[in-house]
């Protein structure tokens, strides 16, 4: 246990060196968009044909702002993806059209750059086309792309906006596309109380510094060992393996079938995306639907609360539907969540619909 410790622990030691990002070039007169990842994260993937601009993040900022992207012109991508919530939102699911209840909850946007593949069944594997699909969808904005692209093609400011980012190319599908790829990569998050504790700058409770120890510690009794059993999902750096797992909310699945939906894999039945802890606190309500509403209700459903079925992930099945980690425990592991918040990040974000405003004025000015 003391080795798995060690080792998220290496991952995280070198946050004094910070790498710049290697943007590329956009088109003639744009300017390279830059920020930093600490070296503690793993070496993100960007995509080498959309490099990131100043010119193409701000626009894809005004379309995610942007109502006209629905079909009644009253949800814009911010309405499910709040800044204020880590880009999600404080609903079981989301509401699309007319207030109309979907089946998923709505899942934060950052730290995309890692992302292999999106939606809570992963069926896209490209960020460019996953924000396309809830233009489309009927539930969600109900609009078409067609649609879509003759108004922002009627408008000035956004005439403007595209060929400032993306020169002669105009308003496309694809440069839409491209535009809102952008906006959502550079949402970084990598400064948490956790991070800083790493590197010296902050200094975890007791409670805290149990709750981490706990959340790295295997449920073995055999051996001993009674601990959270966290780190098999969440014990990276990014606190996600990326895969897809059947956590035992569900015995049956008769109205949200997962991964299976967009594999058909029988063995995929009831998985869904391992989401990441980085920020987890901003985020309620908990699960795929929402169904768990405090942090509180997530640590004690895999406590005691785990429904046995084919697919359930091999280690939860090991559990036997009790952990038996008193409550203790259990509260050290919320207190230890809670420093995965992201205070810096939470202050740059919260302003994006304001740069999103300033964006349209100074284009209209132009």
């Amino acid at each position: 246990m003391r080795s798995r410790i060690a080792f998220l622990l290496a991952l995280l030691m070198p946050f004094a060196v910070v790498l710049a990002a290697l943007p590329g070039g956009g088109a003639t007169g744009t300017t390279p968009y830059r920020f930093s990842i600490r070296t503690s994260m793993p070496r993100p993937s960007f995509p080498a044909d959309n490099p990131l601009t100043e010119e193409g993040v701000a626009l894809g900022r005004m379309i995610f702002f942007e109502r006209k992207l629905s079909i009644d012109n009253t949800i814009s991508c911010a309405k499910c993806h709040d800044p204020f919530f880590a880009f999600a939102e404080p609903l079981p699911v989301t509401e699309g059209l007319k207030g109309k209840e979907l089946r998923r909850n709505s899942m934060p946007l950052f730290n995309l750059a890692w992302r292999k593949n999106f939606f809570w069944d992963g069926r896209v594997t490209t960020l460019r086309e996953q924000v396309l699909h809830p233009v489309i969808d009927p539930g969600e904005m109900g609009e078409t792309i067609g649609n879509v692209l003759e108004e922002l093609q009627a408008s000035d400011v956004y005439t403007a906006g595209f060929r400032a980012a993306f020169g002669d190319a105009g308003i496309t599908t694809d440069t839409l596309a491209l535009a809102l790829e952008q906006y959502l990569l550079v949402h970084i998050s990598q400064d948490s109380k956790f991070d800083k504790a790493q590197r010296g700058e902050a200094k975890l409770t007791p409670e805290e510094a149990k709750g981490f120890q706990l959340f790295m510690t295997e449920f073995d009794p055999a051996r001993g060992l009674r601990g959270g059993d966290c780190f098999h999902c969440h014990g990276n750096a990014l606190f996600t393996n990326e895969r897809f797992a059947n956590n035992g909310l569900d015995a049956e699945f008769t109205v949200d079938r997962g991964r299976h939906e967009a594999t058909g894999a029988a063995h995929e039945m009831g998985q869904f995306k391992v989401p990441t802890l980085r920020n987890v606190a901003m985020t309620a309500p908990y699960m795929h639907d929402g169904r768990l509403a405090r942090l509180k209700d997530v640590v004690d459903h895999y406590n005691h609360g785990v429904k046995e079925s084919e697919t359930l992930d091999p280690n939860l099945m090991k559990h036997g539907g009790d952990m038996g980690l008193p409550e203790e425990d259990r509260a050290a592991i919320v207190a230890f969540l809670h420093t995965l918040t992201d205070e810096d990040f939470r202050e740059r974000i919260r302003g994006e619909a304001g740069l999103a405003r300033e964006t349209a004025k100074k284009l209209q000015n132009q």
